[in-house]
């Protein structure tokens, strides 16, 4: 298993799936769960995920596209219209997801 990385010293690929580390600013609580990255500039048409326009920037009108707002995601696998929700905490690590068990 991979050590974790500090958001400080690397970001990861975009909406790479990874393991995130949170901290809720008004408590202290760490928690860990699934997420990803969005960079500053990636469009929801060049994007692997659906996105609720609630989780958008502005609307580029030549490109007729939305650009997603740059920051961390938490992945939800079991919502039937969108995959993610913003995260609001303070994401403080990530590390790889190891490779699933070989099913046979």
């Amino acid at each position: 298993m991979s050590e974790w990385i500090s958001v400080r010293d690397r970001l990861t690929e975009a909406e790479q799936e990874i393991m995130l580390c949170c901290k809720m600013p008004r408590n202290g609580y760490t928690y860990c769960c699934l997420g990803f990255y969005v960079p500053h500039g990636l469009y929801t048409e060049d994007s692997d995920f659906t996105w609720d326009f609630e989780l958008c920037e502005e609307y580029d009108e030549d490109r007729d596209d939305y650009l997603v707002k740059e920051g961390w995601y938490e992945r939800i696998k079991n919502w039937d219209d969108f995959g993610c929700v913003a995260i609001d905490d303070t994401v403080t690590h990530w590390m790889p997801l190891p490779e699933p068990p070989e099913v046979k």
